[in-house]
């Protein structure tokens, strides 16, 4: 199915929608002012100036409903909306992914009946299927969220850099090894690729990919812990020995992103969330993109709804 329309026009209607089922108002004079929370994990800067556009359009066109935003870290996001469930005081909308989605329904903290309208409001054939299949409820009757964005993680590379020392685009862990061990100079802080190394999610996606690439998972289809098996040893060991050609110290999200735009590595783990940086301050046409390959590739990516 062909997706309609763009990020702000479904921000837009699930807001309205949601507002709506909840006896919210529909803009007109006499009706009382609604402010609602709006729960999200975008704290850089570029990202919240961008939220803050859509929510200003948004309360021009609906004047009585005032939005609020809540930004929280994305490691402590998960963290957060425990917090605030038990208390009582868990924001009308938050953007979560698909698989935490799944424990606030098992956890009754989703109102399947306000997503299934603003879904209906949006129109169903407006999104993709598979992303409506992906956040169906158990029973395949409702849904536990509104499909709203995403993101693919993988290698970004620079084209001109490698073909300079006569490399081609990286097929797999070797490729990816030996390119980061030839442009590592740390005399001169020039280092191979940019990979998270700080404990946190991105971390954890980052070396999943890896190891999802190696047929490596923590469970067997039977459900059964797997962990201490060749295949996770060996993702282990590959992650571990990578790790000597990224920049030292506590490396995340906006350490990564600035060695790849500045040049300190010509290759980096990240999302399509860089794209914005690439297309506002570098070159789009002199930038790859691998998704990390050993026995299979293997994406990682990440669906986020409201």
């Amino acid at each position: 199915m062909k997706k309609r329309g763009s990020i702000l026009l479904v921000v837009v209607l699930m807001l309205s929608a949601i507002l709506a089922a909840c006896g919210g108002s529909s803009g007109s004079a006499d009706d009382k002012e609604v402010t609602i929370e709006f729960m999200h994990s975008s704290v850089e800067k570029e990202r919240l100036d961008v939220i803050k556009e859509l929510v200003a359009k948004f309360e021009k066109e609906n004047p009585n409903i005032k939005v609020k935003q809540v930004p929280v870290e994305e490691d402590a996001f998960n963290t957060k909306v425990v917090t605030l469930a038990r208390s009582g005081k868990l924001p009308a909308v938050l953007e979560v992914s698909q698989d935490f989605a799944k424990v606030m329904d098992k956890d009754k903290l989703i109102d399947q009946a306000a997503v299934k309208d603003v879904i209906k409001e949006v129109g169903e054939d407006s999104y993709y299927e598979g992303a409506l299949n992906l956040v169906r409820s158990e029973d395949g009757k409702s849904y536990i969220g509104v499909p709203l964005t995403g993101w693919v993680q993988g290698i970004w590379y620079d084209k001109k850099a490698l073909a300079a020392a006569n490399f081609e685009e990286p097929k797999n862990w070797n490729d990816i090894l030996t390119i980061a061990k030839h442009f590592t100079n740390k005399a001169n802080k020039k280092y191979g690729i940019a990979i998270p190394t700080a404990e946190g999610a991105m971390a954890e996606q980052a070396f999943s990919q890896f190891a999802l690439s190696n047929e490596a998972n923590v469970l067997d289809a039977k459900g059964d812990i797997t962990i201490d098996t060749k295949e996770m040893k060996q993702a282990l060991t590959f992650y571990q020995e990578l790790s000597k050609y990224t920049m030292p110290g506590s490396n995340d999200v906006t350490e990564i992103k600035d060695a790849f735009m500045n040049g300190t590595a010509p290759m980096a783990m990240y999302s399509t969330y860089i794209l914005p940086a690439v297309f506002t301050d570098g070159d789009p046409s002199n930038v790859g993109f691998i998704i990390p390959e050993e026995k299979r590739k293997k994406q990682y990516m990440e669906p986020f709804q409201h």
